[in-house]
């Protein structure tokens, strides 16, 4: 039983807050992506000193 829609966003059209969403992840990630080899060295690091 299908219902006939009578507002609101039209099918397929995109909710506002998930894009500001991405955007605002995409754009706190995008510094850490650079940064992740040396997060991941000194993890390493850290790591090998405890076993």
């Amino acid at each position: 039983m299908s219902r006939i829609k009578t507002g609101g966003r039209v099918a397929g059209t995109p909710n506002r807050v998930t894009i500001e969403i991405r955007s605002a992840l995409s754009i706190a990630l995008s510094g850490e992506l650079e940064r992740l080899p040396e997060t991941l060295a000194e993890l390493e690091h850290r790591l090998g000193s405890m076993l």
